[in-house]
């Protein structure tokens, strides 16, 4: 764990000292705040996971059951974001060659005229849906038959 540890903190260090900005147009504190939101993500991945085997261990949760849960409550979850992500503007930066007619954070009314208008893509969101199932059903029966530290081992 400490090896770890030294190695996130040398490359982040590395990235922030050796940074040449001239050839991305980025600079210093775009890529610390990019480092420190890839470390904050796997905080919370990690809390996620052992969150996840205290209680599939004290409720005897199976896993079909977590994967369903976890799915209610992310459906719901988003189902309720989407309204206010309608809502608030965003654009696309002046220089980007992406053409887009609506300035909304979220078009969920577009999203649903995709999925009646292209078999491919109603297919590809079916298919996204069903893979994250499977992928999170692995890793709850790995979580429940060995620990939530293999099953990262596992996921990587």
């Amino acid at each position: 764990m400490v090896t770890v540890i030294v190695g996130l903190v040398v490359v982040g260090i590395g990235d922030y000292v050796f940074f040449d900005g001239s050839s991305s147009g980025l600079d210093k504190n775009t890529v610390l705040a990019g480092d420190l939101l890839i470390v904050l993500a796997q905080i919370i991945t990690a809390v996620q996971m052992t969150v996840e085997e205290k209680i599939m261990k004290r409720y005897k949760i199976q896993p079909l059951q977590g994967v369903g849960w976890e799915g209610i409550f992310g459906f719901s979850t988003l189902t309720v974001l989407l309204i206010p992500m309608y809502f608030i503007p965003w654009h696309l930066p002046a220089s980007s060659d992406f053409w887009q007619e609506r300035t909304s954070f979220e078009d969920t009314i577009d999203a649903f005229h995709q999925w009646g208008y292209s078999a491919e893509v109603l297919v590809a969101s079916l298919g996204l849906v069903f893979s994250i199932a499977f992928f999170n059903f692995a890793g709850l029966t790995v979580t429940k038959t060995m620990n939530a530290t293999t099953r990262m081992v596992l996921d990587t």
